[in-house]
């Protein structure tokens, strides 16, 4: 992905998870990006410096070419499971290159 133009996103979901016994908790964020190049991976990492705000988690949204540069344009889902405590969290926002994305709340 060329340039600062930020990519068009569909299908955003966020949620708290348990998904083993030992009974960790894990945030669950995910959502598609539309991708000109086959050799474009989307990646949701934390972002750094984190919000002051307590209660929101901020996200930012990485394109990493891979392999073959091939032109084709696809939608491809970004994805990442967080370790958290119970209820850490009641918003997720999404930014590319320091540009807002998207807001997800959490259901508490």
């Amino acid at each position: 992905m060329s340039g600062d133009i930020v990519p068009e996103t569909r299908a955003w979901h966020a949620f708290e998870a348990e998904p083993n016994e030992a009974g960790g908790h894990f945030l669950s964020v995910s959502g598609e990006i539309k991708l000109a190049n086959a050799n474009e991976t989307p990646h949701l990492i934390l972002a750094d410096p984190q919000p002051p705000t307590s209660g929101e988690i901020l996200l930012e949204l990485k394109v990493i070419p891979e392999g073959t540069s091939r032109y084709e344009w696809q939608w491809k889902q970004a994805r990442i499971l967080h370790p958290v405590t119970s209820g850490q969290y009641g918003m997720v926002r999404v930014i590319w290159q320091g540009v807002e994305v998207v807001a997800l709340h959490l259901a508490s």
